[in-house]
């Protein structure tokens, strides 16, 4: 199970507010940054958290319960 570890702070100009985003300790050991986007890929192993730093299935399990095939 990953670990938040930390926050990454994008600063986005004066009439912007900061966003803040987690660090996760893969599995690994590699560090993750988890952006807004839906899957944030781990260099090392290959593993994806979303956005909020939770680990994802792998893909290949992606639409099991909607029943879609790839």
């Amino acid at each position: 199970m990953a670990v938040i570890i930390g926050y990454e702070v994008e600063h986005r100009g004066r009439n912007f507010p900061e966003k803040t985003y987690p660090i996760v300790e893969c599995n690994c050991g590699n560090y993750v940054i988890c952006y807004d986007s839906w899957a944030n890929e781990c260099d090392k192993c290959h593993t994806e958290y979303n956005g909020s730093g939770q680990e994802l299935a792998p893909r290949c399990y992606w639409g099991e319960e909607t029943g879609e095939v790839f």
